[in-house]
């Protein structure tokens, strides 16, 4: 093989190389730290055809999986676009359907994605924002327990009282009362 190509060549691997290490997830990056240097020693073989069509799949190989670190990196994104939504407007009605087309996913899009990421459903993860919030009221107000809830998005005193001795396996009284 020309010396001149096999220098681009490995020229080329260590700036694919780079690209790869940066977008390659935690503890998956001696997978290609030990595939490199192998097909190093593969361009100096004779049959460059067969190495160039090799080196253009593996090349098509890492564009896909730098294409899918970015899309999973977006939906992250999303996810913490629909958890701000929440923290900024627990204390009215929220439906799974306005967070949906405010990050601009489907209902199941979010749905599916929200318990992935969090792993708790959008109403569960709702809710425990809700709780964490009305915390604090019951702490430093003196506010019956129905203000409390309604001022933390609960439609109803007895849903909330449910709910928060679900989370904190105390009512909301007892709690107070502590």
């Amino acid at each position: 093989m020309d010396p001149i190509l096999h220098v681009q060549i490995e020229q080329l691997f260590a700036l694919s190389h780079q690209i790869a290490m940066m977008s390659c997830p935690k503890g998956k990056s001696e997978v290609l730290s030990a595939i490199f240097p192998r097909l190093l020693k593969l361009v100096s073989v004779k049959e460059f055809p067969v190495v160039s069509h090799f080196l253009l799949i593996f090349n098509n190989l890492l564009f896909e999986f730098i294409s899918e670190e970015r899309l999973l990196f977006r939906q992250d994104k999303r996810i913490l676009k629909a958890q701000e939504f929440i923290e900024k407007n627990y204390d009215k009605p929220i439906k799974l359907s306005d967070v949906a087309k405010y990050v601009g996913l489907s209902k199941g899009a979010l749905s599916r994605l929200f318990r992935k990421q969090t792993a708790k459903t959008f109403i569960e993860y709702l809710n425990e924002v809700r709780i964490e919030h009305s915390l604090d009221l019951l702490r430093k107000t003196d506010d019956l327990v129905s203000e409390v809830a309604y001022s933390c998005g609960f439609s109803n005193g007895h849903h909330f009282s449910k709910i928060f001795k679900r989370k904190r396996g105390v009512t909301p009284g007892t709690f107070r009362k502590k």
